[in-house]
């Protein structure tokens, strides 16, 4: 499910009692061993079973966009069909502003948090190395210093993902905008001279221009239909399938989603 619609904006979020019959190390060893690629929320109560009308092991439902559920059941009777009616106009939520973490940190590396917490993520990553070394931290304490570099290191790889599939799909605008996201956060860091380093190869070739400009409309398109102007909208997209960006890439992209609106009426 996740391989077939996580880029149409589909999550898939597993529960499981922790504090049960199955303790934490066991689930996380089944999310490795299985390659899991669900998030996993850890429920020792699991209060969700009553709030969902759950009966018993294992149990689904769908949950609309607008916080409606929309189906229950076991989980191999949900059918493709019932997903794709209910992923009708649903935009996928695009990255906005800097890349920021927000943590826990022992009290002594209140100075690295605050530094993730205002997207300087390069200098806390080498402040959190340093930390890692520390042979006086207390057990919990290395427990939160390698998570936050865990989350560190999920941020530079979930970004660097979303660029190069960005290029692969020739959304050159959209592959800007992560890469500039990374060499802002991560200054100081081998990801963020990366960063910079693609973004300075992307940004020099002529060739791409209209292409970025086309996807710099669209994004602002996109922008203007979360905000209910899809009439502005409209005319934002007929821009890019008109004119000088009527031969990008991009402009095939602006048509789909133009015809889809209009449908939508």
């Amino acid at each position: 499910m996740v391989d077939q619609f996580e880029k149409k904006g589909f999550v898939v979020v597993g529960v499981t009692n922790v504090g049960g019959k199955e303790p934490e190390e066991k689930t996380e060893e089944f999310i490795e061993s299985n390659g899991m690629r669900a998030i996993v929320a850890l429920e020792p109560g699991l209060a969700s079973m009553d709030a969902y009308g759950f009966k018993g092991f294992p149990s689904a439902a769908l949950v609309s966009p607008k916080g409606k559920i929309v189906w229950t059941g076991h989980p191999a009777g949900l059918e493709a069909d019932v997903i794709e009616e209910n992923l009708k106009g649903v935009q996928v939520g695009r990255p906005r502003g800097d890349l920021i973490v927000e943590l826990d940190l022992p009290e002594r590396y209140a100075a690295t948090a605050k530094k993730l917490k205002s997207g300087n993520l390069g200098y806390a990553w080498k402040e959190l190395a340093k930390a890692a070394g520390d042979k006086k931290l207390s057990s919990g304490d290395a427990e939160l210093i390698d998570a936050a570099r865990q989350e560190i290191e999920a941020i530079i790889e979930q970004e660097t993902k979303r660029a190069e599939e960005a290029i692969a799909e020739k959304r050159y605008f959209d592959a800007q905008t992560a890469w500039s996201r990374l060499a802002k956060a991560f200054r100081g860091h081998d990801a963020g001279q990366a960063a910079a380093e693609k973004l300075a190869k992307l940004n020099s070739d002529p060739a791409l221009k209209k292409e970025i400009s086309a996807g710099e409309r669209i994004n602002a398109a996109l922008d203007q239909i979360d905000e209910g102007k899809v009439d502005v909208a409209l005319k934002t997209l007929h821009s890019v399938t008109t004119g000088p960006l009527a031969d990008t890439a991009e402009a095939r992209r602006a048509e789909t989603l133009a015809a889809e609106l209009e449908a939508r009426g």
